[in-house]
């Protein structure tokens, strides 16, 4: 509600690393990296950031809401990498690559994903709800320490209902499909059970009607015949598409983990617009996933936090600050036409260069067309050999961008002048008062 207690998170994570240690359980953490450059989940993204808005305006007149403070992220990686915690940010969305480490590793995935349920890992799947990390047991018997959980294995809960494994990533194709509504499922004909809700008994019905099936070709061609979707041919191709998502082969994780080199999709397909000097600390979680959005697709999702709903969103104050990184990863002059093309879109009838922002008008979801601008500093650096300009070079980039001279070098005081000059409404004299308290006495 008031900004987040960064110093309880980084007590709770300590605790948790030091129990999985405590029980000999060595982890890996993997995060989500960009947002998946098909957009095949756009519509429901775009449902997720109004639940986060409107959950955050809920909060912000007193009444109950969960929201994530604005910098979990950051202060969730700083700690892994100050526990010496071995982590990775993907470049893309993570959830395929962490079913292929934990099917080369043979181990179990321990996530709040549902997707999980979907992927045959013979190490089975944790969900974090049952896994009870605050209450380490001691084995009588052996001595050794454990935590309690409940395991998930696709086999015996396919064998639950005497389906094929290979039939499940067929229900969450039909399930996952845009082409595919309710209305079109319920006609096969389903016997779904009172006593279930609405959507669990959805799920249940189709479960037991494709346990009928020895694979997924007969069961999407059975599925085809008799849903009411005139576009069977769309559907047909998204449904393959769907299932062959949930098949597994040796992914690239396990090769950063071990050698620290750098995975061979990053050169790949939409992503090999990214400068190969920021590989290593996007993977590393030192650089914002948001650059990967903002190269790829254009496309940069605001944080979201609880503010007075009736003014501006907060993150309006540093835009400019923003128009100069879009502008260093987009306004690049030597570029090959091809990878200009992934890199940069213009926009019909301007020859301007703009980044689509996801941030919020009241309490809507709003997009704004945000323009990529240089300072004079700029206009002679390349993305690809920034990093081995000189310290004043890359340095007077950012003080052109907070719009302060180089005689005060304390990074503190030129945000504060910044945010100063540009916060409307303009911030009040015990609102700086206040932040000079916490910045003199922590």
């Amino acid at each position: 509600m008031h900004g987040g207690d960064y110093d309880a998170f980084e007590e709770k994570i300590i605790r948790f690393f030091k129990n999985l240690k405590a029980c000999d359980i060595e982890p890996y953490v993997v995060l989500d990296g960009g947002d998946d450059h098909t957009d095949k989940k756009l519509d429901t993204l775009m449902k997720r950031k109004q639940e986060k808005i409107k959950a955050a305006c809920a909060l912000s007149v007193g009444k109950k809401a969960k929201v994530l403070p604005i910098l979990i992220k950051d202060v969730f990686t700083q700690v892994l990498h100050k526990l010496k915690v071995p982590l990775v940010q993907c470049l893309e969305e993570a959830d395929w690559e962490i079913a292929a480490l934990a099917k080369e590793w043979n181990c179990p995935v321990l996530s709040d994903d549902s997707d999980f349920f979907v992927f045959n890992l013979k190490g089975g799947f944790l969900p974090t709800t049952y896994f009870v990390w605050k209450n380490v047991k001691v084995d009588k018997d052996t001595n050794q320490k454990f935590i309690r959980a409940k395991i998930f294995t696709v086999g015996e809960f396919c064998e639950s209902f005497r389906m094929s494994p290979e039939l499940l990533p067929v229900a969450a194709a039909i399930l996952g499909n845009d082409y595919v509504k309710p209305q079109n499922i319920k006609c096969l004909g389903l016997e779904v059970y009172s006593t279930l809700g609405t959507k669990h008994a959805l799920i249940d019905g189709l479960l037991n009607w494709l346990s009928q099936f020895p694979g997924p070709e007969e069961a999407v061609s059975a599925f085809l015949k008799l849903t009411r979707n005139k576009k069977k041919t769309l559907v047909q191709e998204a449904l393959f598409k769907g299932i062959q998502e949930y098949k597994l082969i040796s992914g690239s994780l396990a090769q950063f983990f071990q050698l620290k080199t750098i995975p061979r999709t990053a050169y790949t397909g939409p992503l090999q617009v990214l400068p190969k000097w920021t590989l290593r600390p996007l993977l590393e979680g030192k650089m914002s996933s948001s650059i990967i959005d903002a190269l790829v697709q254009q496309r940069v999702s605001l944080v979201f936090q609880v503010e007075n709903f009736q003014l501006p969103c907060s993150s309006e104050t540093s835009r400019p600050i923003r128009q100069v990184i879009y502008g260093l990863l987009l306004l690049r002059e030597q570029q090959t036409a091809d990878k200009l093309a992934l890199a940069v879109k213009t926009f019909t009838g301007t020859s301007k260069c703009c980044v689509e922002e996801y941030g919020r008008q009241e309490s809507k979801l709003n997009i704004e067309k945000v323009e990529a601008i240089q300072t004079m500093q700029m206009e002679r650096l390349q993305l690809e050999t920034f990093w081995k300009e000189p310290r004043n070079v890359r340095l007077q980039v950012l003080l052109d961008t907070l719009g302060v001279s180089s005689e005060m070098l304390k990074l503190e005081m030129f945000v504060t002048r910044y945010w100063l000059v540009n916060a409307q409404p303009p911030p009040s004299q015990v609102h700086l008062w206040g932040l000079l308290s916490g910045m003199v006495y922590g």
